[in-house]
């Protein structure tokens, strides 16, 4: 199984009285939380590994392996999977990736899109389906979510176009520290050729979340948490970022934790790779966007991050609205149940429903995106 998901090293925090005393005395079972985690995750990467075996098999029988661009979503995101579909032409190797998704949710995929389509049965989130990817794939791939719209098949191309220096491409990136730019998602490629010498050299960390506690993630999926670095780890880590008061490497760019792929390329910087951007677009932490008054994320006539619109209730409904609108009469009942409930919901914010489009097309315009790609991204296009 990828990733380092047996062991959590956190430290539990010094106490006068053993943890017996301090059971009786307070009625709760007092657990350290390096154990509680390390019996967690073996539990998850057990209920998980069938998941996995099952992935691999799916693999196996791709008629293409090389170059393969995985699109993945989750369940309720069905409008977002198709938009972002319908943009990527047939001669990009896509493979469709789910996980929590409803029984018709599934069927529609299977039986309306002629790509090839794996539904992981354990609903996971995208920091266990990035693990499944690292451990399966033989050759370069690609990874898009589905709220991602890729207007310009070229990126593709760049994306999977690799130096022997490189471990990931990204066409957003940040500045994490001086001199060491970051991957983010929601588009990146990765070079197996780094991940296999990262492995062997013992600098792998996973491509999910970290932190000292193994936390659990909010969101929709009840397996969202994150990996606690090993000692061996934690020392690789603080080949290249400072120590807190505790000793262990701080999370770079005043970051409370380690976000996704974060981990996974200080390791690989330790190991000489770097990170390329593949596009010039920034991604801003959240306190440096408020600081500067700016979005978090750069958009182009090549690229649309929707969630990045998300982040405005206003936006988010205008574009929920208008996918469905372009997408629902083809998809199964509920989504034109949530095409109802959507316009409901801009008519009490004083949006009429069919300004909504406008109000996203009028957004993108202002963001730089030109008519053109603003009529592809509301599937008028």
């Amino acid at each position: 199984m990828a990733g380092t998901r047996g062991i959590g090293t956190a430290e539990a925090p010094r106490e006068s009285a053993p943890w017996w005393r301090r059971a009786s005395n307070t009625g709760r079972r007092v657990v350290p939380a390096r154990w509680r985690v390390a019996a967690r995750d073996r539990r998850f990467a057990a209920e998980e590994r069938p998941e996995l075996q099952a992935f691999q098999r799916f693999y196996e029988r791709l008629e293409r392996k090389r170059g393969a661009v995985y699109l993945f979503v989750t369940g309720g995101l069905l409008h977002r999977l198709v938009s972002a579909e319908r943009l990527v032409p047939r001669d990009v190797n896509l493979v469709l990736l789910g996980s929590g998704l409803a029984e018709p949710e599934v069927r529609w995929i299977r039986t309306r899109l002629d790509r090839p389509f794996h539904h992981i049965g354990l609903p996971v989130d995208a920091n266990t389906a990035w693990e499944f990817l690292f451990a399966t794939n033989r050759f370069d791939f690609g990874y898009v979510d589905a709220d991602c719209l890729v207007l310009e098949p070229a990126v593709f191309d760049d994306l999977l176009r690799f130096d022997d220096d490189i471990a990931l491409n990204a066409a957003w990136t940040h500045p994490a520290e001086p001199g060491l730019a970051l991957a983010v998602p929601p588009l990146v490629g990765v070079h197996v050729a780094a991940v296999r010498e990262l492995r062997r050299g013992g600098r792998y960390l996973s491509p999910a979340h970290h932190d000292w506690d193994g936390s659990v993630l909010p969101g929709p999926q009840p397996r969202s948490y994150r990996r606690v670095p090993t000692a061996r780890q934690r020392r690789t880590l603080l080949e290249v970022l400072p120590a807190d008061e505790r000793g262990r490497p701080v999370p770079p760019g005043g970051a409370a934790h380690f976000d996704t792929l974060v981990a996974f390329q200080i390791g690989a910087v330790t190991a000489g790779y770097r990170t390329r951007a593949v596009r010039p677009l920034a991604h801003r932490p959240p306190d440096a966007a408020a600081a500067s008054g700016a979005w978090q994320q750069d958009l182009s006539d090549e690229l649309v991050h929707l969630r990045e619109l998300d982040r405005h209730v206003r936006l988010h409904l205008a574009v929920e609205h208008a996918l469905l609108s372009a997408t629902g009469a083809e998809l199964p009942g509920s989504y034109r149940a949530r095409l109802r409930e959507v316009a409901g919901r801009l008519a009490g914010l004083g949006v009429a429903p069919e300004e909504a489009a406008g109000l996203v097309r009028a957004h993108l315009n202002d963001r730089g995106v030109g008519e053109r790609s603003a009529d592809r991204v509301l599937g008028a296009g």
